[in-house]
């Protein structure tokens, strides 16, 4: 009877090490192996891709989507035609513009998580600094300020520093990368603007200015080494 005792507790803390030994989302699960697998990756102009079985990654499947040419980069004229293709998506009445109603319903059918908050989900995880500057109104409501993107919101007692909406999940840390596109502030996106938006964060990500978005640039909005982007056809 004792040896049977001493047996069930040895399998029983077995099984509990092992429990904790599970690596969580986004860890390594084997000795040298480095790579992340983040379920979510949220495009520039803020198409949702999410890895697949293959262990094809969101941002792998976007930069396939988008490098028409297969010649393992991003052209200018490649970037603006996904983004346009994108546009299309989103404009759920084909009237030529993107609505805040239009967006939110696209995400929330494409990826809840950017309008209910993470389901652990293991975020991309872009290195750039946390948004700013950070200015109250009438003490109530916080302005998160960026350069392409003003959000407004109640105010908590904790600063703003965790990620809101697309942030964590892109490479520009835009929160609202569809309607933050609106320059005139009429709550719709026109293609004319969405275009206008496109241009500047091409300009953005295109660091050495020869008309080409590369993983190599990729990588200066990621951790983990330059072989960021895995083209797969």
């Amino acid at each position: 009877m004792r040896l049977l005792m001493m047996c069930a507790i040895g399998v029983l803390t077995f099984g509990a090490a092992a429990a904790f030994a599970q690596p969580r989302p986004g860890e390594p699960t084997q000795a040298g192996d480095s790579a992340r697998h983040p379920s979510l990756f949220v495009s520039p102009m803020g198409q949702p891709f999410r890895a697949n079985a293959s262990g094809a990654r969101g941002i792998d499947l976007w930069f396939s989507a988008a490098d028409t040419n297969y010649d393992t980069r991003i052209s200018h004229d490649e970037f603006i035609a996904n983004a346009n293709a994108f546009f299309a998506m989103v404009d759920s009445n084909q009237d030529g513009a993107l609505t805040s109603a239009e967006d939110t319903a696209y995400w929330r059918a494409t990826a809840p998580e950017l309008v209910e908050g993470p389901r652990g989900g293991e975020p991309i995880g872009n290195t750039l600094a946390p948004p700013g500057p950070h200015v109250r109104d009438n003490g109530t409501h916080q302005i998160v300020t960026t350069s392409d993107v003003n959000i407004r919101g109640s105010h908590r007692s904790a600063p703003a520093e965790r990620p809101v909406g697309a942030q964590a999940y892109g490479l520009l840390g835009d929160a609202e990368p569809i309607m933050s596109c609106d320059s005139n502030f009429d709550r719709r996106v026109t293609l004319a603007e969405f275009d206008a938006c496109a241009e500047r964060r091409f300009a953005m990500l295109d660091a050495n200015h020869d008309g080409y978005f590369t993983p190599d640039e990729a990588a200066r909005y990621r951790t983990g080494g330059s072989d960021v982007i895995q083209v797969s056809r």
